[in-house]
């Protein structure tokens, strides 16, 4: 009883799975997966552009199907969680490698209607490559259990020529998986390099069963790298009764390469081939904004929003490196004189120049280069200029309220469009103001000045007038006193005894004349040294005397580097050569002399860093070369050689005219 209710039940599962192929016979098609709205795909996320991403991407409907049409206001992408609106959408076709893997053996010679199935099968392929345009972006390959029979061929011709001139000995073929081996293996390997899709269209009998751990491994390897796997299988219609584990693999490779398998048992209409194609012949690439300003991996994902249905794409890794930019003076003035001119037209003389020229240069250490928001110039830690508006790498330093000599120091900021704001380091600026003229004769007799002029000259010749009179009156009454006094003999003079004048003693004093100069002493080391830091002065010219720069030997115009190291700093205990700065560190930085006769300079932890060249000294150090410019904090050197290079003269070459 048990056993015949068993049958029974196993009869009527058999009945229900028969009808059930049939009805997916007549259907032709057996989708692979269906999502109730659709899906989307990132294919690729480009960040060399940065901060400009590119995604590529795919968008599917619940059919399957690729879906056009979409407007850039329909797409946005999340960066980090925070939403960032498609600035550009673009609807790409980069072609398809289609990949036919014929799977050959006796059942494939089966005839239906007096028609093989390879016979009918091929027909159908050739049908359609009858369809395609010459001119295409699409490549087209064969494999057989053989062997490639052809390899990414683009002309669909040739592949459709060498489709009809394959006429294997199907009798003689053994089934077996060597063609999709060989066709997932030329996928993989088209993958690199391009952005063509890779399908492949498995024509197969049931397979045995051994080859079932293949058929896995052959599908984890096409899904992971994107590779769609469609089946015609060839059997009959009670296949998935008769062997349901084959036909249950060979379903989940298709599924699981997001392919479909269709069941042809020579009654059926095969489908078409542009079918399987049509999804994969398009790509969006979408553009975004990134507002990404840390260095490191951020995590992309994409949203669709179109007639009511909102798609959103799994999250997407993306690695960026970002830093701020790098302002950089470019030739900045050393030394800027103020002079007083009288120009054309003008009534009285000005101070010149009112204003300087300030240029900067920006680098972008991150190699990303993008747009600024604004940069500022700053003046002794005073904002003196501002750019909100391109050009940002020039600013105009207004000198009139600057009267008088001085050393200012100038300092310039930017900020890019990310926000990420930077310094560059502080360059000295000497000012010096020329003292105002008097003013010229011509100046000064102009018709209002000549009547204060007339009037101040007639006061003074009433008063010498009356001066001279009043002094005649004096006289007149002194000449009389002096008459009488003579005639009273009790007045007259007693002439003195006069001495002879004794010698003179000699001061202990030395006159200048007979004062010996003494020399300075001479700096044998400086006039032996192969190479000197030579101290920059006010006007930016090499200096001949430092009078800041203090050494053990007396104080000279450089710096002679003739040992192994030369330690320079403010401190003497710890400096060879100590430079009289609050900007210099105690032990600020080293020079070293290395075997090859090179000078390598070195920052020694200083507070206000070593430059070279407006650069800062990287830690290991950087080698010297002649002509230098070498920032010890705000003071300022030359590296100069005692036998610098010779310069090698340009090669000009003369091109005759030709006839």
């Amino acid at each position: 009883m048990c056993c015949s209710v068993k049958s029974r039940m196993h009869r009527q599962t058999a009945w229900l799975l028969t009808i059930l192929i049939i009805l997916g016979g007549n259907l032709g098609i057996h989708t692979a997966s269906a999502q109730e709205a659709g899906r989307i795909e990132i294919i690729e996320i480009n960040s060399t552009d940065f901060p400009t991403l590119r995604v590529q991407f795919e968008a599917f409907d619940a059919q399957n199907q690729f879906v056009q049409g979409l407007q850039p206001g329909q797409v946005r992408a999340i960066e980090d969680g925070q939403v960032r609106q498609s600035s550009a959408l673009e609807l790409l076709q980069p072609g398809v490698h289609f990949i036919v893997a014929y799977n050959l053996s006796p059942e494939l010679s089966n005839h239906q209607a007096g028609v093989s199935h390879y016979e009918a099968m091929q027909s159908a392929l050739l049908a359609w490559a009858q369809t395609q345009p010459a001119e295409t972006s699409d490549q087209f390959s064969l494999a057989a259990n053989t062997g490639m029979q052809l390899i990414r061929s683009e002309d669909p011709r040739e592949w459709a020529a060498a489709l009809a001139g394959y006429q294997p000995n199907l009798l003689a073929e053994t089934p077996n998986l060597n063609s999709l081996t060989r066709a997932v293996d030329l996928a993989i390997d088209a993958n690199s390099g391009s952005q063509r899709k890779n399908t492949v269209l498995f024509i197969t009998p049931l397979i045995f069963s051994w080859n079932q751990e293949a058929v896995t491994n052959l599908t984890e390897r096409a899904a992971n790298q994107g590779i769609r796997i469609n089946i015609w299988l060839v059997a009959s219609e009670t296949a998935s009764v008769s062997s349901p584990q084959i036909v249950q693999s060979l379903e989940s490779l298709a599924a699981q390469t997001g392919g479909q398998l269709f069941l042809f048992s020579g009654q059926t209409e095969l489908p078409n081939v542009e079918f399987y194609l049509q999804p994969l012949r398009y790509l969006y690439r979408a553009d975004f904004e990134s507002q990404a300003k840390t260095t490191g991996t951020h995590e992309i994902q994409l949203e669709i929003e179109r007639e009511g249905v909102r798609l959103t794409s799994n999250s997407k890794p993306v690695d960026i490196h970002v830093e701020p930019p790098n302002p950089i003076f470019l030739s900045p003035p050393t030394l800027i004189e103020r002079k007083w001119i009288k120009e054309e037209g003008q009534k009285d003389s000005q101070l010149q120049p009112g204003s300087a020229l300030v240029h900067i240069v920006v680098e972008f250490p991150d190699g990303h280069e993008r747009s600024l928001k604004s940069s500022r110039l700053y003046v002794d830690g005073a904002l003196a200029a501002e750019n909100g508006a391109a050009p940002f790498d020039e600013f105009t330093w207004d000198l009139s309220s600057y009267t008088s000599d001085g050393r200012h120091m100038l300092r310039v900021e930017v900020e890019d469009s990310l926000g990420l704001v930077k310094s560059s380091i502080e360059t000295p600026v000497d000012l010096t103001v020329e003292p105002q003229k008097t003013l010229p004769l011509n100046a000064l007799l102009t018709s209002e000045r000549l009547l204060t002029l007339g009037g101040i000259l007639a006061a003074g010749l009433v008063l010498a007038l009356a001066l001279i009179l009043s002094g005649r009156q004096s006289r007149s009454r002194r000449q009389g006193r002096l008459r009488r006094a003579n005639a009273d003999p009790l007045t007259q003079p007693v002439p003195a005894r006069i001495e002879p004048p004794s010698q003179p003693r000699k001061s202990a004093a030395v006159s200048s004349a007979e004062r010996t100069t003494v020399p300075r002493r001479p700096a044998a080391e400086f006039a032996s040294a192969k190479a000197w830091l030579v101290r920059i002065v006010e006007n930016g010219a090499d200096a001949t005397v430092a009078a800041r720069l203090e050494t053990t030997p007396p104080v000279t115009s450089a710096i002679p580097l003739i040992r192994r190291e030369t330690t320079i700093g403010s401190d003497p205990r710890r400096a060879l050569y100590r430079l009289d700065s609050a900007t210099v560190s105690g032990l600020h930085a080293r020079i070293l002399l290395t075997p090859e006769g090179d000078y390598r300079i070195l920052d020694s932890g200083s507070v206000a860093g070593t430059w070279v060249n407006y650069g800062p000294v990287p830690s290991q150090g950087l080698l010297l070369k002649h002509g230098d410019l070498v920032q010890i904090g705000r003071e300022m050197f030359r590296f100069q050689l005692a036998q610098p290079p010779e310069q090698k003269p340009p090669d000009i070459e003369i091109i005759e005219d030709q006839p």
